[in-house]
């Protein structure tokens, strides 16, 4: 099996993992109030919680369930370990207006890694076949179907391995950066 896709098969391995695993949630002192999560050294403050789930809401016109609410906790954990991930590549700010940009410098670094992977053809031929629906083919993928799309299927390829490099980066740091929450205000 060639290196990118082991990476690819890898990286997809850990986003399974890391969908099934969820928010890790380690024994530590209680929160202080007015914290609804602590990310290392970072606390999540519940004002920031609720304005992302009113805004969600207001958005879709209609109240999030304690699913939904929970996924946007988890996000916003994401986006934390991101930041402090950031900050480890020195790329980190601290004022919280930059935040997003932080985390979409981040974002960027792993899709410049992506991009850097270079399937085989049989790696991309088979990646077509697996994803027939996808690209409109009904039947298997040969090297006349692969010709005609080589553009889109590496494409969506590399955009499907910057996923699955983000998912292998947050099951790390969820192994490595201790996440605290409140579960009482979802």
């Amino acid at each position: 099996m060639q290196p990118p896709r082991v990476l690819l098969f890898a990286g997809m391995a850990a986003g399974l993992l890391l969908a099934l695993a969820g928010v890790v949630r380690t024994p530590m002192t209680p929160l202080p109030d007015g914290v609804i999560a602590r990310v290392g050294d970072q606390d999540l403050l519940v004002a920031d919680y609720l304005r992302t789930v009113n805004s969600l809401q207001a958005e879709r016109r209609k109240p999030l369930d304690a699913g939904m609410r929970a996924q946007v906790l988890e996000r916003l954990v994401d986006e934390y370990l991101l930041l402090q991930h950031a900050r480890q590549l020195d790329l980190g700010f601290e004022v919280p207006a930059l935040r997003k940009r932080t985390v979409d410098q981040v974002l960027e670094i792993l899709r410049g890694q992506a991009q850097a992977m270079e399937p085989t053809e049989r790696e991309l031929r088979q990646f077509l076949d697996e994803n027939r629906g996808y690209f409109g083919l009904r039947e298997a993928a040969d090297d006349a179907a692969l010709a005609g799309r080589r553009e889109q299927v590496l494409r969506e390829w590399r955009r499907r391995a910057a996923e699955n490099l983000l998912a292998s980066l947050l099951l790390d740091l969820r192994d490595r950066v201790p996440v605290q929450v409140r579960e009482d205000l979802l």
